[in-house]
């Protein structure tokens, strides 16, 4: 088995994780930044979502532990991320009900609010937003959350407005993904609050280039995505390997990640 490897994302301030590999075999590396605080994923059934997130997080566990890094997980359909259950470093297990979600998208807007407070209040802000431990919130298939009868469309577009305009300043990022890629879910003005979009195998060209500016999407196979960021004119192909709920838990096991946090 290959891990990606975890030490090599590029070593700064923000947690970096490597998402795989160019067409030329080259790292690409994601940054959770001032500008990269929302990130998108989509794309058709089976292709390899949740098989990133769990590359990501496992990452991202790993390298930033020490450095009081937290998550949310929001796992909709409950089956896809009970391996971390029990990690010191999820602010609670991964949540399943939409009540639970809706209470953490409230706290983390409200922890928004809280580290402005402490930057307003520090005399070297700069340095006051380099010390904020990152949260990364991750909410799995989130158009699940609308077939459930507690949220409308309109009341993520409305938590991820209220998000976006203090988070650049917070070290807070959230991880949207989802199947569904129709406008009720993803429109233009949504897509605007997309600072990072990871796109997957798409249904049509049509599709593809809404998403992504790209016809490409539509040849994709299984573990490979389109990636862009704010600022890239063009997106990039990334392939990465398969990564099992079992990878999750040796990774865990071979870190000591359980116990880490009675040290």
């Amino acid at each position: 088995m290959l891990y990606y490897s975890i030490m090599n994302a590029s070593q700064n301030k923000y947690p970096s994780v490597v998402l795989g590999l160019d067409k030329d075999g080259n790292e690409i590396i994601h940054t959770f930044g001032p500008r990269e605080a929302v990130a998108l994923m989509a794309g058709t059934c089976g292709n390899g979502r949740s098989v990133l997130i769990n590359r990501i997080l496992t990452q991202l566990i790993a390298k930033y532990f020490s450095d009081g890094i937290q998550f949310i997980i929001a796992d909709t359909i409950g089956i896809s991320f009970n391996s971390y259950k029990g990690l010191p470093c999820l602010i609670k297990d991964p949540l399943t009900k939409p009540e639970e979600i809706r209470e953490a998208m409230d706290w983390i807007l409200a922890e928004n609010e809280r580290r402005i407070a402490i930057i307003k209040e520090s005399d070297d802000k700069r340095k006051a937003i380099e010390n904020l431990p990152a949260i990364i919130f991750v909410i799995d298939e989130y158009s699940y959350l609308f077939k459930r009868g507690v949220f409308e469309t309109t009341d993520m577009w409305s938590f991820l407005y209220n998000f976006v305009k203090l988070s650049r300043y917070t070290n807070t990022h959230v991880i949207l993904s989802t199947q569904r890629r129709e406008k009720e879910f993803i429109d233009t003005l949504n897509l605007s609050y997309m600072d990072t979009r990871m796109i997957f195998h798409c249904l049509d060209e049509v599709e593809s280039e809404r998403l992504i500016s790209s016809p490409d999407a539509v040849n994709l196979k299984q573990g490979e995505l389109l990636y862009m960021k704010r600022g890239m004119d063009k997106s990039v192909f990334c392939s990465f390997e398969n990564f099992t709920d079992k990878d999750v838990k040796e990774l865990i096991k071979t870190n000591n990640l359980v116990n880490l946090g009675e040290e």
